[in-house]
C-alpha cells in the first residue's frame, strides 16, 4: 500500500447542487445565441469553460473578483490573440440570466463591435456562497464585474469588465 496516499473526496469537486440540472438548458441557450450573432455576421468565440469559480479579491495571492473561467490552451491562445490586437475594443455587454434552486446561471456575451467579434461563454455560481456573496459585494462597491479567463496552467488570458454588475446577480427580492 502506498504510505503517500492521500484520499480525496470527489463530492468537493462537483458542480454545486442543482448545476447539472439545468446546465443543458445554459449550454443550449448560449448555442442559440451564437447562433443569432452568426446570422448577423458575428465572428463569435465560443468559451466552453472547464471550470467556474466566483473570486472575490480576498485571497492572499489573487486580488481579482469576479468570475473565473478556465479555458484550454488552444482556446486560450485565440482568446489572447482576439484581446491582445491593437485594434481589440470590447466596448459592450450582454448577460442573459436565470436563477434556480439559489443557482445563477448565465451566458455572457461580449462584444467588440467595431470588429465584429462576439465572446460568448456560459457561467454559474451559488449565490448562497460565501465567496460569491463576497464576490457580489466587491462588484456593487466597485461598480463593475469582471469575467476573468484562463488557461489550465493558471495563466491570464483576458479580463473583460462589465459596467453594470447587477445583470450577473440574482434579481432583487421585492
Amino acid at each position: 500500500m502506498n504510505e503517500d496516499h492521500v484520499d480525496v473526496d470527489p463530492e468537493e469537486h462537483l458542480p454545486p447542487e442543482g448545476v447539472l440540472d439545468h446546465w443543458d438548458a445554459v449550454v443550449a441557450d448560449m448555442e442559440a445565441t451564437v447562433e443569432e450573432y452568426r446570422e448577423e455576421g458575428w465572428d463569435v468565440v465560443e468559451v466552453f469553460p472547464g471550470d467556474i469559480a466566483p473570486t472575490s479579491g480576498q485571497h492572499a495571492t489573487v486580488d481579482r473578483f469576479g468570475l473565473d473561467l478556465v479555458v484550454p490552451g488552444e482556446l486560450a491562445r485565440e482568446l489572447s490573440e482576439l484581446v491582445t490586437a491593437d485594434d481589440a475594443a470590447f466596448d459592450a455587454c450582454s448577460v442573459f440570466r436565470a436563477v434556480e434552486t439559489g443557482i445563477v446561471f448565465l451566458v455572457i456575451v461580449v462584444e467588440d463591435t467595431d470588429r465584429g467579434i462576439a465572446v460568448i461563454a456560459p457561467a454559474f455560481y451559488d449565490s448562497d456562497d460565501e465567496v460569491a456573496q463576497d464576490m457580489v459585494e466587491r462588484a456593487t462597491r466597485e461598480g463593475e464585474m469582471r469575467t476573468h479567463v484562463r488557461d489550465l496552467s493558471s495563466e491570464h488570458v483576458a479580463t473583460f469588465t462589465h459596467d453594470d454588475p447587477s445583470l450577473f446577480f440574482p434579481p432583487a427580492k421585492e
